[in-house]
């Protein structure tokens, strides 16, 4: 048994110097990049800010300003001897904005997350009339930006009561803003198959006329004709 101690201890030895070598090493150099190219000078302001502190100090405290935000969806922090700290950011990419005001947008990623506010965008606008709770917001923003991947829908918009857009032939569905995603969605699919096909005996019971508004915040679709 001693022997077997006597033989960990330069393990223990040569573990305490690496530890306490990384901890004496200071960074010089920094260098940041994204899935795009050079990382956005507010975040490359960030990791320029490890410059002179210990490896441990800088990727602790560089990791923890990383965690909080939001534009981060995944990072890697390295060490590149001699002194090189290398730090490789996934950004979240903003797909759709809501408007909350004349000149007021709030940028969303596919997954609802919130990436800050700017004055003017070129992303698929919804435009906001009333604000329902904080998850519902993150729901229609979800539901939105499949509407238009998929379905190329426009005129979106929002109330407490339902997330309105337009599909295809001009048709206004209008959705719940909690509930299944994928049940939503299926659930468009087969009433826009079943409008398209017209038939008298469809189980939604369609009759002749234009369709001008499926609501499917009930449990069966609700349609209007004209």
């Amino acid at each position: 048994m001693k022997k077997k101690i006597f033989l960990l201890i330069p393990i223990f030895i040569l573990v305490g110097v690496i530890v306490y070598g990384f901890r004496q090493i200071r960074v010089a150099d920094v260098t940041c990049t994204t899935q795009n190219g050079m990382c956005p000078s507010e975040i490359q302001s960030m990791v320029d800010a490890s410059k002179g502190k210990s490896y441990f100090d800088a990727k602790n405290e560089l990791a923890s300003t990383l965690a909080e935000s939001m534009r981060i969806a995944r990072y890697t922090i390295r060490f590149n001897l001699p002194s090189t700290l290398a730090v490789e950011i996934t950004e979240r990419k903003p797909e759709i904005a809501a408007k909350f005001g004349e000149n007021t947008y709030f940028l969303f990623d596919k997954d609802g997350v919130s990436l800050g506010e700017v004055s003017s965008t070129e992303l698929p606008i919804i435009t906001v009339f009333s604000v329902p709770r904080g998850e519902r917001v993150n729901f229609a923003v979800r539901l939105a930006r499949d509407l238009v991947k998929y379905y190329s829908a426009g005129e979106l918009k929002m109330d407490k009561y339902g997330l309105y857009a337009k599909v295809k032939n001009g048709v206004e569905v209008v959705f719940p803003l909690e509930g299944d995603l994928d049940v939503l969605l299926g659930s468009l699919e087969v009433t826009l198959s079943q409008l398209n096909r017209g038939r008298e005996d469809s189980t939604i019971g369609l009759t002749a006329g234009k369709i001008h508004k499926v609501d499917l915040r009930y449990k069966n679709p609700v349609i209007s004709q004209i």
